[in-house]
């Protein structure tokens, strides 16, 4: 994995911290109060502290033992920082994280006002035996996967790569070649959609190469029940923009590489 992206990313948000005491303006009294520090939850890593844990990683399965230590809260944060980060500040500048990702920024480093009065909560209705909440979900996904109809791979950057391979058979139905295509590009989350965004795709098809058009691919993030079981604990994408016109084509049923 490297330290290069998450070393430079750690200092350039500690660079970003407000020194001064910062206002915050809810209801009609404005109150004044310090910034507050990063904090540490009772569940574990601070979203400063996590970014330093991914220094010392070098795969996937080392930044889910990190993740394992922040709770979904602070994940989302180091999450949406960094997605920030690869999709409008590529050079990894201080002064294009504060003015571009301030929000995410502020969110990561404690510096944001905290609201005073209560907002209404949400809580998402896991279905029995869901492994992890629908909100939230890319943290928990970083790593190698395998669908139905494709693989993916989940980066903590927000990059991720997809790619398919069918074999064709010709008139004798003897497989003589196959058609693969290779997707890179940046994923984010949008309530219960994963957003793919991917530049020109690469395709190989029967020894024909080629580079088709820039494309969006929106996935509905769905549990359901393995064949057989009780418990709503597969992962299934659904591409809901899918013209093919069945779930066997559209969907991709996922499990770990």
């Amino acid at each position: 994995m490297g330290h290069g992206i998450f070393g430079l990313f750690t200092l350039t948000l500690a660079a970003c911290v407000p020194l001064g005491p910062q206002p915050s303006y809810y209801g009609t009294q404005p109150s004044y109060a310090t910034a507050p520090q990063p904090t540490q939850s009772a569940s574990g890593l601070s979203c400063m502290q996590l970014f330093s844990c991914f220094q010392t990683c070098q795969d996937g399965a080392c930044i889910q033992q990190c993740l394992g230590q922040a709770d979904p809260g602070t994940q989302q944060a180091a999450s949406a920082a960094l997605q920030c980060s690869s999709q409008r500040c590529s050079n990894g500048e201080a002064n294009c994280l504060a003015q571009q990702c301030s929000a995410e920024v502020a969110a990561c480093t404690g510096s944001a006002p905290v609201a005073t009065y209560d907002a209404p909560q949400v809580t998402e209705r896991m279905k029995p035996g869901q492994p992890h909440s629908t909100a939230n979900l890319l943290p928990w996904m970083t790593g190698a996967w395998i669908g139905t109809n494709h693989q993916f791979e989940f980066h903590a950057d927000g990059r991720v790569r997809r790619a398919s391979g069918i074999a064709l058979a010709t008139r004798d139905n003897v497989y003589h070649c196959s058609s693969i295509v290779n997707d890179t590009g940046t994923v984010h989350q949008e309530g219960d959609l994963l957003i793919m965004e991917f530049g020109a795709s690469d395709t190989n098809h029967c020894h024909e190469k080629s580079s088709g058009p820039a494309l969006t691919v929106r996935y509905r993030i769905d549990w359901i029940q393995p064949y057989g079981e009780t418990t709503f604990s597969q992962l299934v994408l659904r591409d809901i923009d899918c013209t093919k016109g069945s779930p066997m084509y559209c969907d991709d049923t996922m499990r770990r590489r």
